[in-house]
């Protein structure tokens, strides 16, 4: 039996946020090759390993209640274990920072998959090196690299801190395997190679290059979506510390706790 306040055991919405998610890797991040099978098999673990523990079992909250003393509430809240340093540290709010730093890289790393899928679908097989591919030269990589790195901020676990090196190490040899197969085709990708970064792009661009616009708006509407969390968050921070101090704030130990292809387009 678990109170009121318990936050997990929501598999269907486990199951829910998996599909969704499954929905947008195969249709924005086809995995046509062996090694691209093996990198999306990756993702897709981290993804069903992250949801398990936001919405159905909180191992990882579960281990560090048992095995290091640290009393970790079952509220979703509290599952922010990012935020929770930060407030505890007095860095801030912490878990208005988590939400809005990692609701900003989620969105940034979604519109970077979808605009590289959208180059790459309308390429007709040629070679795709402008638009987003401008700046880097697997913007659908680089986006799936920042979307889990917004969801480590927003949820860390125990399972998804050993997965994700592996993800962004699968995807890192599926980039190097598919320029060594399009250099082998079009010669001419060593030059676009040189001028371009991989999965990083320059800070500073020419004078050609196109407008940040789109980007620009992407920022500022999750800045402006986020601010009303932040606002919320503020509001409930003293409350909590209220609630602490008064003893109505309930801290347990939980164990005992009862009541298109991307990359180089040929």
């Amino acid at each position: 039996m678990h109170d009121d306040g318990y936050a997990y055991g929501s598999w269907g919405l486990v199951i829910t946020m998996i599909a969704v998610s499954l929905f947008f890797v195969l249709k924005f991040v086809p995995m046509r090759t062996r090694l691209g099978m093996r990198s999306g098999g990756a993702l897709i673990a981290f993804i069903v390993a992250l949801f398990a523990e936001m919405y159905g079992f909180p191992l990882t909250i579960y281990m560090l209640s048992h095995f290091v003393g640290i009393k970790i509430p079952l509220d979703h809240i509290s599952g922010h274990l990012l935020g929770d340093l930060i407030s505890t540290l007095g860095l801030g709010n912490g878990w208005a920072i988590v939400m809005i730093t990692s609701n900003i890289l989620i969105i940034a790393g979604i519109w970077m998959v979808a605009a590289g899928w959208e180059k790459v679908y309308g390429s007709q097989g040629k070679l795709v090196t402008d638009g987003i591919y401008r700046h880097m030269r697997h913007p659908q990589y680089t986006g799936i690299f920042v979307i889990t790195l917004g969801f480590m901020i927003q949820w860390p676990t125990l399972a998804t801190l050993l997965l994700w090196p592996f993800v962004i190490w699968m995807y890192v040899r599926l980039a190097k395997r598919e320029e060594r197969d399009v250099l082998q085709q079009y010669p001419e990708y060593r030059a676009y190679m040189n001028r371009t970064p991989r999965f990083v792009p320059r800070l500073f661009v020419g004078p050609h290059s196109p407008p940040q616009t789109p980007m620009l708006l992407l920022l500022i509407i999750a800045v402006a979506v986020t601010g009303t969390v932040h606002d919320r968050a503020l509001s409930l921070g003293p409350a909590f510390g209220a609630a602490r101090e008064a003893g109505s704030y309930h801290e347990c130990d939980p164990i005992n706790h009862k009541g298109a292809h991307h990359g180089p387009q040929i």
